[in-house]
Parts: structure tokens; C-alpha cells; sequence
């Protein structure tokens, strides 16, 4: 992928979703105006510039230091806040639900056409060329996928951030 193709898809693709991202929030209310401040959002754009791949588990732990009731709910404004995080976990990568957008479901879409056959397994008694041939793809799809990481979702998360606090901006 060209540094052109990424620009571009950046521009669009991933900017559309980011602000799609937001507008669910802002459509369900789920928008938290106090408890969530420019500092963690700056800091969510910082960890996904600088380490990608813990953006989930960023989210996750911002998610596990927000209060809940006996029943391991989250209430009122922490509600919010716990949505939003959760949102910021499904972006980065959807469990089960393989309808729902995310940037891991995005990079498949871009996989080089020679990675289509690790969906398939190996044949019984594959040969050691089969193999190799095998592990040698799987090589590419990893520094594919960590290629990504790098260039996509700080560049999503950058059109989020910006968008939720233009939002925020908007409703005061």
C-alpha cells in the first residue's frame, strides 16, 4: 500500500468511521460532558500513535476504573463513560459481531490477495514446502497487520478525538 493509498484512505474511509463512531454516541446520549476530559482523550491519541496495538487495552482499563453498583453495573454519568470507552474498544477491533466496522475488519478488507489463503487450512500431510510456504505468508500478514497499526489507527483516532470535542464543543 502506497503512502498515497493511505492518505486516502485515511481521508475518507477512516474519517467517515471515526465520525460515525461519535455520532452513535451523540445519538444515543451517550455522550459523558464531565467526567471525560481533553486529558485522557489526549492521551488515548498518544497511546495510539505511540503503541497501537494497546489502544483495546487502554479502553479496557479505562474502562475497569470507572465505578460500578453491586451488580457490576455502571450508573448515571459513569454510564456514559463507560460506554465511550467501550465504542473506543469496538473500534480497534470487533469480538463476535463481524457486522460491525472496526479498524481490525478494515484491514482485512486491505490484505494483499496472497494472504486469502491462510483462511483455509493446510491440506493433511502437507509438505515441509507447503509449510514453509505457509509460515512465510503468515510472516507477511503479521508485519501487514503491524504496518497497519501504525499508520491506521493513529490516524483514526486523530479524526475521533477531533470530532468528539468539536461535538462537545457544539452542545455547550
Amino acid at each position: 500500500m502506497t503512502t498515497y493509498d493511505r492518505q486516502q484512505l485515511a481521508e475518507t474511509i477512516l474519517r467517515d468511521q471515526a465520525i460515525a463512531a461519535v455520532e452513535q454516541l451523540v445519538a444515543e446520549g451517550l455522550v459523558p460532558e464531565k467526567k471525560l476530559g481533553r486529558t485522557q482523550l489526549k492521551h488515548l491519541q498518544q497511546v495510539a500513535r505511540d503503541r497501537p496495538d494497546q489502544v483495546r487495552p487502554y479502553a479496557r482499563h479505562q474502562l475497569e476504573k470507572i465505578p460500578t453498583d453491586k451488580h457490576k453495573n455502571h450508573v448515571g454519568v459513569d454510564a456514559t463513560v463507560a460506554n465511550f470507552w467501550q465504542v473506543v474498544s469496538g473500534c480497534v477491533e470487533t469480538s463476535g459481531n463481524s457486522d460491525a466496522w472496526s479498524l481490525s475488519q478494515q484491514a482485512k478488507a486491505y490484505f494483499p490477495a496472497e494472504l486469502n489463503v491462510l483462511d483455509q487450512p493446510l491440506p493433511n500431510g502437507a509438505s515441509i514446502e507447503q509449510r514453509q510456504q505457509r509460515n512465510q505468508l503468515n510472516k507477511k500478514k503479521s508485519e501487514f497487520l503491524k504496518d497497519w497499526d501504525e499508520w491506521a489507527v493513529p490516524a483514526f483516532f486523530d479524526f475521533f478525538c477531533i470530532e468528539y470535542l468539536y461535538r462537545l464543543k457544539c452542545r455547550h
